[in-house]
């Protein structure tokens, strides 16, 4: 074992990990918001950071409340945008375009539609978009989308009409 400076970084570009004991390119080192390098490799400051964890759950989840409720804001908008990321392939500036493009009015009724109440409307066998709904109509389209939903549901209506 090797006794250096934690921080040590070498001449050739390459940095002592004490804790996996080898010696390491420069980029295999996490940096602190100095500018400085950590003690520890990546791997090794992942799994130390990961045992640390394990061992103060409560601290740790306490932490993070905290970190959530000081950026209520920019956890809202990150999670929105990897939901039509995830959802649509779609980032969240062509959605709010398309909100704009509509004049914030649904496609289909002309209602406002705000930034938190759209729906983006997709075909589900193509996934192409369509348009941005608001909620109402997108749940009163679902079921059209079934060729077969219609004739039922009046055939449903008929079996029912005023006391029948």
């Amino acid at each position: 074992m090797r006794s250096r400076s934690k921080n040590t970084v070498l001449v050739d570009g390459f940095k002592f990990c004490p804790e996996c004991e080898t010696d390491r390119p420069e980029a295999d080192f996490p940096i602190r918001k100095t500018g400085k390098l950590y003690a520890y490799c990546k791997p090794c400051n992942a799994a130390r950071t990961r045992k640390w964890g394990e061992a103060n759950k409560e601290r740790k989840a306490a932490t993070n409340a905290a970190w959530h409720a000081r950026r209520r804001d920019h956890v809202k908008v990150k999670a929105r945008q990897g939901h039509y990321k995830r959802r649509y392939g779609i980032p969240l500036s062509d959605v709010l375009a398309m909100l704009e493009k509509q004049n914030s009015r649904c496609a289909i009724c002309c209602t406002e539609v705000s930034e938190d109440t759209l729906v983006v409307d997709h075909c589900h066998d193509s996934s192409r978009i369509r348009g941005i709904l608001c909620n109402r109509c997108n749940i009163s389209l679902a079921p059209l989308e079934r060729p077969d939903w219609l004739p039922l549901a009046v055939a449903y209506l008929e079996r029912h009409r005023s006391g029948s």
